[in-house]
């Protein structure tokens, strides 16, 4: 059932409120937990999926299995527990594999929650992320704001 779901999501060729597709894992783990927080604040009230391993232009079939940067459920749920989300609470995710085509694909499963909306009390940015002068420069998830996806878009971080 859940590889059917995913099968046809990717077969309608678009993104959507609650799904969005990457060709491979995060570098930066702030443009992660931006995309977490949008897919959590979803406006379809909905379990919500980032499919990682396939291609968000055409739609192909890439896999994760030999992505450098991939994550597992407790990488991810590491990086979630270090941040300080207003309340304490922080939105639940699952990440499941499944093969098409003899591909690995990885499923964040952001669960939906009635703690909405999800938002930080402060700054997060990922400190490895850093240019050739060895200075920051990945994104920037702003405290107080609340991120959302609106017809496949997230919200922009500042």
């Amino acid at each position: 059932m859940f590889y059917d779901e995913i099968t046809q999501l990717i077969a309608t060729h678009r993104e959507d409120d609650w799904w969005d597709f990457k060709q491979e894992h995060h570098n930066d783990k702030a443009e992660l937990v931006h995309d977490i927080l949008c897919m959590a604040n979803n406006r379809a009230r909905r379990d919500s999926y980032i499919i990682f391993g396939v291609e968000d232009n055409t739609f192909s079939i890439l896999g994760v299995e030999n992505d450098e940067r991939r994550r597992n459920q407790q990488n991810i749920v590491d990086i979630l527990r270090n941040i300080s989300f207003a309340g304490g609470v922080r939105p639940r995710i699952e990440v499941q594999t499944i093969i098409i085509d003899s591909h690995e694909i990885d499923v964040l499963i952001i669960k939906d929650s009635f703690e909405t909306p999800f938002y930080l009390e402060r700054e997060y940015r990922d400190k490895l992320v850093k240019n050739e002068k060895s200075e920051l420069y990945g994104k920037i998830v702003r405290p107080y704001h609340i991120y959302t996806r609106v017809v496949g878009k997230n919200t922009a971080v500042h």
